[in-house]
């Protein structure tokens, strides 16, 4: 938007990345809300911004448990005999 001539408020700014992050997030989201409801502060695109990331990042390190505890079940399931269907 800045490269365009563009400049664009704080507010609106994080009113955008919230229209603009999945369903996925949707826990962020509500967190976002309930700390707006409760302060009754706007909340700052850095605190959007921080709050998708720390979310993302805990999402990849789930992903990395999750696999590596699929790839340990399948050599323990072969170990034993097992095959995939």
């Amino acid at each position: 938007m800045v490269a365009l001539g563009v400049t664009m408020s704080d507010e609106d700014y994080t009113a955008t990345l919230k229209a603009a992050l999945p369903s996925l997030y949707s826990t962020t989201l509500i967190s976002i809300a309930t700390i707006w409801e409760l302060t009754g502060n706007t909340i700052p695109s850095s605190m959007v911004i921080r709050f998708t990331l720390d979310e993302y990042e805990q999402r990849v390190k789930e992903k990395a448990i999750q696999e590596e505890f699929e790839a340990m079940f399948a050599q323990v399931a072969v170990s034993r005999g097992f095959k995939r269907a």
